[in-house]
């Protein structure tokens, strides 16, 4: 049955898949699971978000590849062991600005708009990794 309410377009439950970057990874449903993407085509005046599982198979190789947004970006990892919320359980090289830094714990990342950011290289991975990133622009890639 169809939401005919006035706000009940602004609840995705379903995921819908972003359109793919140049810089995107190619993955596999073993190494990440997708799990909910959010822009301005899905629903109007909403910016990106996306969302999903990071999986051990997930650090075989480096992923993705340096590139610049117009607007500010946040990525998001977070550990799923629940008795320790903030160890990553998983070892990762960020690449920010040219600078690389190593991650471990649970972390956010605020990207702003304009500066070189990737690839990030997940050395390992020990348990799956929630993963969350958003951007003010209506898209992630256009």
């Amino acid at each position: 049955m169809a939401d005919t309410s006035k706000y009940g377009k602004y609840i995705i439950t379903e995921f819908k898949p972003k359109k793919a970057a140049p810089w995107d990874p190619k993955f596999t449903l073993d190494e990440l699971i997708p799990l909910m993407y959010l822009d301005a085509n899905i629903v109007k005046g909403a910016f990106y978000v996306d969302s999903g599982w990071m999986l051990p198979a997930f650090a075989k190789e480096l992923r993705g590849e340096e590139h610049v947004h117009e607007f500010d970006e946040v990525i998001a990892f977070f550990g799923s062991d629940p008795k320790n919320p903030h160890d990553l359980g998983a070892v990762a090289d960020v690449k920010i600005g040219g600078e690389v830094h190593r991650v471990t714990r649970s972390c956010l990342i605020f990207v702003p708009k304009g500066i070189k950011h990737g690839p990030i290289d997940f050395i390992k991975i020990d348990r799956p990794i929630i993963h969350f990133a958003c951007g003010t622009g209506s898209q992630y890639f256009s």
